[in-house]
């Protein structure tokens, strides 16, 4: 849930400018989110395994956003999306 928060954030920020949009593995994050969800039981290394990749891609967005607001200011998003950009960082 986070990182779509993050990459709806980055779509926002890269949408608004001439930022070149970086790689974001949504797919691919939705992917693994959706093959350890989907599982009826599980151990807790699979849990472990499953969360440690899901905060890689929410780390790897945040550094997405902070390399796009090195070029422009955050007063571009809306009251909301940086309220969630606040709560997720």
């Amino acid at each position: 849930m986070r990182a779509e928060k993050l990459e709806k954030i980055i779509d926002a920020l890269c949408d608004k400018t001439n930022v070149k949009k970086p790689r974001t593995y949504r797919k691919k994050a939705r992917k693994v989110y959706l093959s350890t969800a989907k599982k009826r039981n599980f151990q807790k290394s699979q849990m472990r395994k499953a969360i440690g990749k899901q905060l890689r891609f929410v780390r790897r967005n945040l550094k997405s956003i902070k390399k796009i607001c090195d070029t422009i200011s955050l007063t571009r998003l809306n009251t909301k999306e940086h309220k969630d950009l606040l709560v997720v960082s």
